[in-house]
């Protein structure tokens, strides 16, 4: 469905995971496989948008006169990737599962087998959307996403503000068959008036279109307008 809130607006969208190399063999990742960032560029290059997508490493392709592409494969390569358009983007939604940390060291070769255990020294990854809500415009308006966990909205409230979100959405991890790469999602969506409800079980195509819905409807209610940006 068509949203005129969001014609000729620009739009950052991290998706899939991130690579963390420590070897040309090895590295450490997670599970993502990227399909609730490029349903939701989908959703927003419906809308006529211009979608700046960056993605990790991920078997999905999506093409439209309106996406950007850019194929990253570190935390370190995606955060100089979104940094290049915070200056210029309408709306930002940091869907990718970016890894908190990357080894310290990379090897040029092969690290040897050598016994049980193989100590990692690691530095940790500067957060994307954090770096961002530094030094959002007021016109700015971002949302981020963060696992369910423990006191999973004292969390997500916490999260919110730190990193001045408008919305955060809560992906559920108790319920069966909601993991990373699974195509069923059950979410939780927290926004910045502290309103809150749940999305059931569904595909991520169906959820994809229910959190663009979200994202207008709440961007509406706040009275979004933002600059009148051109798409080049």
């Amino acid at each position: 469905m068509r949203h005129y809130l969001f014609e000729n607006k620009k739009i950052l969208i991290t998706a899939g995971a991130t690579w963390e190399i420590f070897d040309p063999i090895d590295n450490i990742s997670d599970y993502s496989t990227g399909q609730m960032g490029y349903a939701i560029a989908e959703s927003f290059l419906d809308a006529g948008a211009a979608v700046i997508l960056v993605s990790g490493p991920v078997n999905l392709e999506l093409k439209h006169p309106n996406l950007k592409l850019i194929r990253v494969t570190t935390a370190l390569e995606m955060k100089a990737a979104c940094g290049a358009w915070f200056d210029e983007i309408d709306f930002a939604i940091f869907a990718a599962t970016v890894a908190d940390y990357r080894p310290r060291v990379v090897s040029e070769r092969m690290v040897k087998v050598a016994g049980d255990e193989q100590p990692i020294m690691k530095i940790k990854n500067q957060d994307i959307a954090f770096e961002f809500g530094r030094i959002k415009k007021e016109h700015q308006f971002s949302v981020g996403f963060v696992p369910e966990s423990d006191r999973a909205l004292v969390y997500a409230l916490d999260t919110l503000y730190k990193k001045n979100l408008d919305i955060i959405i809560l992906p559920s991890l108790s319920d069966k068959g909601n993991v990373s790469g699974q195509t069923v999602n059950k979410v939780t969506i927290l926004n910045r008036e502290l309103e809150t409800h749940s999305i059931e079980l569904t595909s991520t195509s169906e959820l994809a279109g229910s959190l663009f819905n979200e994202i207008a409807e709440f961007a509406s209610s706040i009275n979004y307008e933002g600059p009148e940006t051109l798409v080049a």
